[in-house]
């Protein structure tokens, strides 16, 4: 994509097709149309789509990115709308997003916007905590992004089934009251009080099978069934 020449690996690339501009052009009258053909002459790509949004075009792109997780798959829905949309209705631009997760580094994604609104999936090994638009401010463009809670979901715990760690929250709320977990017969795994919030728990001990999750704040009491697997 051409705007892929600007960012990264491809760096010494332009700015060494910026010394042959320079040379070529230098002390002399050129037009947009002459860096173009540098341009796409020197690097093999199509740079037409580039040059009628950002040079014949007007504004800037306003980004909306809307995100959530269900199991291990991040939902994302982002809506583009353009500063000057009388003259540029929309820029097709790739950019990348940070997901940032429990308890793992973060992971750096490239993805392409074709259409005003547009999803994608992305399966992701664990919790995520956030997502961080244009992560290296490589664009010009204004961003929104915003979590979605599931309106029945007033908590969040993850990964489940979970192998190693498990991430607990309960937003607009103090400290976690208490923690326990049983197996599905009743019988106490573990018990913990004032576990702060969030709280990771380290669960490898556990055998493989299910068990029963309860926890407490001052929102509520809470269940949820999870289940430990060890992964090769």
């Amino acid at each position: 994509p051409p705007a892929r020449i600007f960012m990264g690996d491809s760096g010494s690339l332009f700015f060494g097709l910026i010394r042959e501009y320079l040379t070529r052009y230098g002390g002399r009258l050129a037009r947009g149309e002459d860096f173009r053909e540098i341009l796409e002459s020197g690097s093999g790509r199509d740079f037409s789509c580039f040059f009628d949004q950002w040079y014949y075009g007007e504004g800037f792109p306003r980004f909306t990115l809307y995100w959530d997780q269900e199991g291990d798959t991040l939902r994302i829905q982002s809506e583009q709308t353009a500063s000057a949309s009388g003259v540029t209705p929309f820029f097709r631009v790739p950019f990348e997003i940070e997901v940032r997760m429990a308890g793992v580094p973060s992971e750096r994604i490239r993805m392409e916007q074709t259409s005003g609104v547009q999803d994608f999936s992305l399966a992701v090994d664990g919790l995520v905590e956030d997502v961080v638009f244009d992560p290296g401010n490589n664009l010009l463009k204004t961003v929104s992004v915003i979590h979605q809670v599931p309106a029945d979901r007033t908590y969040r715990i993850g990964p489940n089934p979970v192998s190693g760690e498990l991430y607990i929250q309960v937003p607009n709320t103090g400290s976690i009251e208490k923690i326990r977990i049983t197996n599905l017969s009743g019988q106490e795994i573990l018990e913990w009080s004032d576990a702060g919030n969030p709280v990771t728990m380290d669960l490898s001990f556990l055998s493989d099978g299910s068990y029963l999750l309860e926890f407490s704040g001052s929102s509520g009491k809470y269940q949820e069934r999870i289940v430990k697997i060890t992964t090769k």
